[in-house]
């Protein structure tokens, strides 16, 4: 099983959109996860990430098959949701919308097959500069949905190496531990910068701030 722990990230670091597309059916316990956004388009202020990715145990121990995937995003449209986005889930709607929604493809270089992908445009340019700053890394998943009892058994990297995305003119190396459950236990970047600052790293997709700046990181993937 393919698990890409740089999707189990807090919600005090999470970019949030309200996607509350209802399932067919009766309602059913709420459910959220939390993904990381994985690309930014700065002339035209786009965030584009998975909002879920089939066979992967969220931070609330749950998981989508690709169906359930497919529904849900095809409903979000349906029910013309693009407007329905929030912060830290306050039900405040903010000036942005869903401008691109798709399935991932199993030749998609970038998102996992079977992938819920969304790319959000961003029309408040003080939310985009937290964006930029790091301060929000994600999309978060609201909705009603039906639950299942299911036995998975999945492998895990408990120390993850790399390097983070340049911000402030300058990069780091990192170093993180992750739970058996993907969540990150603590870690550290390398020195940076013209005066050779760190930075902790206590969640997941970006470091803490030092200096007035963050950066974002991945944890590897296993395959």
């Amino acid at each position: 099983m393919r698990g890409d722990f740089s999707k189990l990230i807090p919600k005090d670091r999470s970019f949030s959109s309200v996607l509350k597309a209802l399932l067919p059916g009766e309602a059913a316990p709420m459910m959220r996860a939390e993904v990381t956004v994985k690309a930014i388009d700065d002339e035209e202020q786009i965030v584009y990430g998975e909002v879920y990715a089939p066979y992967i145990i969220d931070s609330h121990g749950d998981m989508m098959l690709p169906n359930a995937v497919k529904q849900l995003a095809h409903r979000f449209l349906i029910q013309q949701k693009n407007h329905f986005i929030d912060l830290q889930h306050n039900n405040k709607i903010i000036k942005a919308s869903i401008v691109e929604s798709f399935i991932a493809r199993a030749s998609d270089p970038t998102y996992q097959e079977g992938s819920w992908v969304l790319g959000t445009q961003i029309f408040d340019d003080g939310i985009w500069g937290d964006v930029k700053a790091g301060k929000f890394n994600g999309y978060s998943l609201e909705a009603m949905v039906f639950k299942y009892s299911a036995d998975v058994e999945y492998d895990y990297l408990p120390v993850h190496f790399g390097f983070t995305e340049e911000n402030d003119g300058h990069f780091h190396s990192f170093y993180v531990e992750v739970d058996e459950n993907g969540t990150v236990i603590g870690g550290s970047t390398g020195a940076g910068g013209l005066d050779g600052h760190t930075h902790d790293v206590r969640h997941g997709t970006a470091t803490e701030q030092t200096n007035g700046h963050r950066h974002r990181y991945f944890l590897n993937e296993l395959d």
